[in-house]
């Protein structure tokens, strides 16, 4: 065993106080608390990732009955405790593994907690303790088996064998009543009576004229079932007492840390579904109900996120995310209970935006991209809540200048096509905090909203569009209504005033959900024109540069479509990651996933971000790795839609930090349901070559293809069959595995690969059929020649695929000196012929020969 650290100057000094009945003794997520010099690590090393620390354990040759791999990490201490009862550790040691806690109190070892985790994820061992002093804490791993895995969440690449834990903090607890609320929380706070109230006070998103036009809307038909909805969700959050949510902090996501609290709060119960139902339908007791919602968050003691806001030297810029929430949810509350609440409350209101929201957000409007839009809401609508006169020169001056920041941050957000710099999820979650930004600075500027709003803002929600074959209808009411965008007007279906989708059947798009819906505006932005919306009608092949990000589908929005990430993104929050991924949908199926289906939010980043779950081509299935050099983009030499086919090319060399000379990727969509694909991996040492896919289903491994392995994926009514062919030994391989996190739910994740032999030059070509719902597949057949050469016949429509140059009738004798031709052929005649890696084509079909048919394609390597 080695050790490894070393015990410096020991922190804290006295356990630091979070809470009446919390203190913390070991912080491992801020890497300038320098945790690990103050560790001694037996058996493993430590090494810090992201946010947190990982203390890897190496594992050892197994003996009969020993154990597989085990370690520990211990520390001296110089602590006080005896006002303390309990320990506590939160910790992610992986399936199986046994931890045990042995504490040194008063000179005295004894071990305190021991535990064999049944989960992958976190668990807290809790053990009692009693004494006046802490003087060291050893916490020991014991891996047992010769096969166990590391948990998902923990994986790591290493060139050994390793099984890392994670460690997020050791705190001490002691019994104690928690912070006690006021007896009183409504007393003179509330008018006594307000009569016939049922507008906003302030205006700060909409008026009495625009609450009048929503009453009008809900009234239609069309809302009926959605309306219905939002009435008894209403009656139910009516029936809970507001001063039952009044808690010491946590507002924005109190599960983050999975800390244990005093009591279970459902966060989304605040007041606003109240409030806005309250005014529409002029429910005295909803209104009153909402307005004691405010002063429940006015009497909250600190808006904070948890105890990490407590931390010194804590560094995380998302700890401004609770009072950011906050001052949005209390502005709005304060604005539609305007008339429920006496003048004294108003006030009490007022000043708890003040010194527990913007106080804490002043000069968050600068934050990095995504945090500073966010920022910018919360600003925005505070400040005017606040304002004495809201229609000042000053007030307006800083309202400019909050949308100044907010633009700039748009720009690193989104690409000037409209992807988004930090993926689908970050992007789309941040713009859904721009509408109600740019709505409330509308009223305040009597400018209309759509001199304002950035250009950038219609774009992405047209690569949104286009990504995801649809959109919020929120997304949509606010493109069709204030913005004018007809393309979006289909997707403006009846929508509740506060609720992300109307019917099961149409997902939400990912994050906050009360972001998602404005606040209830969609319905009076843009009325639907049908219970259902008409399919999209989708370019069939889009190309989104700036993102590094290709579309592929049918005009029928139905039919299998594909994106393919080319890698041009800058390197900005891990895009330079996973170029080359392939993702496939087709009839509300996810088919085969990419990072647009796997979140490296989640605790299991380190597996969704691994270059094995993102349908690439990588020697020896290492994963790609652009470290210290952002911007080393792939090179993309062809994205052509030619009408029966789109054919992409592109190198991803630079993906790899060695070995690589050479990383070819050509996909050939052949419409409406065929997808070639051809990698080439140039080396400079000889490797094997390891190619995935992957889905949320079991593979079934095939024989119907005897010269090449094939593997079937079925989900729901479709599903894809894959085969492989290469000049080297194919070997193919399917299982489990990952474990994904979505919304909670864990879904299983399976791959089939397949492993090519070892060589300098490898190449794998896979053929890739949509399964239609009624089972149905092309007619296709393999021609032999190293089974390589492709045909796929559709009636009159001929494509042939070959891997060498050919000379032969069935391709009409064209002939290349490139690796790959493609020849589209209708009746008789000759319509396009590609050649990928050609220095030149020849061809002896003459212009007479091909009349009405578009010019020949050379796409050359050179």
């Amino acid at each position: 065993m080695t050790t490894t650290g070393k015990v410096s100057t020991p922190w804290p000094e006295s356990p630091v106080h979070v809470s009446p009945i919390e203190g913390i003794i070991e912080s491992f997520w801020n890497p300038a608390l320098e945790a690990p010099t103050r560790w001694i690590c037996e058996g493993g090393d430590i090494s810090t990732f992201w946010d947190a620390c990982f203390f890897n354990i190496r594992l050892g040759t197994t003996t009969e009955g020993g154990a597989f791999g085990s370690g520990s990490i211990s520390r001296s201490y110089n602590l006080e405790i005896d006002s303390y009862d309990r320990l506590r550790i939160r910790i992610r040691p992986g399936l199986g593994v046994t931890t045990t806690v042995t504490a040194t109190i008063d000179g005295s070892e004894s071990v305190i907690a021991r535990r064999q985790s049944t989960v992958h994820g976190a668990i807290e061992l809790v053990g009692d303790i009693s004494g006046r002093s802490l003087t060291g804490l050893d916490i020991a791993f014991e891996i047992q088996g010769e096969s166990l895995p590391p948990a998902p969440e923990n994986d790591f690449d290493s060139a050994e064998p390793v099984h890392a834990v994670q460690l997020r903090w050791v705190m001490l607890e002691r019994d104690g009543e928690r912070w006690v609320p006021p007896a009183h929380p409504y007393a003179d706070y509330l008018a006594n009576d307000p009569g016939d109230r049922f507008e906003p006070g302030l205006g700060l998103i909409f008026g009495a004229p625009e609450l009048e036009k929503m009453r009008t809307y809900v009234s239609d038909p069309l809302f009926e079932e959605v309306w219905r909805e939002d009435l008894k969700a209403a009656e139910i959050q009516n029936a809970v007492d507001p001063a039952s949510m009044i808690r010491q902090y946590s507002l924005y996501a109190h599960t983050r840390y999975g800390r244990p609290w005093d009591r279970d709060v459902d966060t989304g119960c605040d007041g606003l579904l109240l409030a806005l139902v309250g005014m529409i339908t002029r429910n005295s007791d909803y209104l009153r109900q909402a307005a004691k919602h405010a002063l429940v968050f006015a009497h909250i003691d600190e808006w904070a996120e948890g105890f990490v806001d407590r931390m010194p030297g804590y560094f995380w810029y998302h700890s401004n995310f609770a009072p950011n929430v906050a001052t949005i949810k209390v502005s709005l509350l304060l604005d539609w209970t305007w008339d429920w609440l006496s003048p004294e409350g108003r006030d009490f209101i007022r000043d708890a935006i003040r010194t527990k929201g913007l106080a804490r957000l002043d000069g968050a409007e600068t934050r990095m991209a995504n945090q500073g839009v966010r920022f910018v809401k919360g600003i925005v609508l505070g400040t005017l809540a606040v304002a004495a006169d809201r229609k000042s020169s000053e007030l307006r001056s800083s309202i400019r200048r909050y949308l100044d920041a907010l633009d700039t941050k748009l720009e690193t957000i989104s690409n000037s096509d409209g992807t988004f710099s930090e993926g689908m999820g970050y992007g789309t979650g941040t713009m859904a905090s721009v509408p109600i930004t740019y709505v409330a600075a509308s009223r305040c500027l009597d400018t209309p909203v759509h001199e304002l709003v950035s250009p950038l803002f219609l774009r992405s929600m047209r690569f949104v569009l286009t990504a995801r074959n649809g959109i919020a209808p929120t997304f949509a009411a606010f493109c069709a209504g204030p913005l004018g965008d007809p393309m979006f007007e289909e997707q403006c279906v009846p929508t509740s005033v506060f609720a992300a989708y109307t019917t099961p059947e149409r997902e939400p798009t990912s994050g906050n959900s009360s972001e998602y819906v404005f606040y209830g505006l969609a319905p009076l932005w843009c009325a639907p024109k049908s219970r259902t919306p008409a399919p999209l009608k989708l370019p069939g092949f889009t190309l989104f540069s700036d993102g590094g990000w290709i579309y592929l589908g049918n005009d029928d929005a139905a039919e299998p479509r594909l994106s393919f990430e080319s890698g041009l993104w800058d390197g900005h929050g891990h895009s330079w990651y996973h170029k080359h991924a392939l993702t496939v949908d087709a009839w509300d199926e996810r088919i085969l996933v990419t990072r647009h289906h796997l979140s490296y939010e989640d605790a299991r980043s380190r597996s969704t971000m691994s270059t094995r779950f993102y349908n690439t081509f990588a020697p020896s299935g290492r994963d790609q790795d652009a470290t210290g050099t952002p911007g080393r983009g792939a090179v993309l030499k062809a994205a052509e839609d030619l009408g029966a086919i789109s054919i992409i090319e592109s190198d991803n060399a630079t993906s790899w930090n060695h070995n690589i000379k050479r990383a070819v990727r050509r996909v050939i969509f052949i419409r409406p349901s065929v997808i070639v694909v051809d990698d080439i991996l140039e080396l400079d040492e000889a490797e094997t070559g390891v190619l995935s896919w992957n889905g949320f289903a079991e593979w079934e491994s095939e024989t119907e293809y005897s010269d090449m392995p094939t593997a079937v994926l079925r989900i729901g009514r479709t599903g894809a069959r894959i085969s492989a062919a290469s000049d080297q030994n194919l070997s193919m391989s399917v299982g489990e595995a990952s474990v994904h996190n979505e919304n909670g739910v864990e879904w299983p994740m399976y791959r089939a690969a397949w492993t090519t032999s070892e060589d300098i030059r490898l190449r794998v070509i896979s053929l890739i059929e949509v399964i239609n719902p009624d089972g149905s597949s092309p007619e296709i057949s393999f021609n032999g020649g190293d089974g390589a050469d492709i045909e796929v016949s559709d009636q009159d429509l001929r494509i042939c695929i070959c891997s060498k140059s050919v000379e032969r009738e069935p391709l009409l004798k064209c002939s290349t000196d490139g690796e790959l031709l493609v020849v589209v052929q209708k009746g008789n005649g000759l319509t396009r012929v590609v050649a990928f890696g050609a220095g030149y084509l020849e061809t002896p079909i003459g212009t007479a020969d091909r009349t009405g048919a578009a010019p020949l394609i050379v796409t050359s390597a050179e």
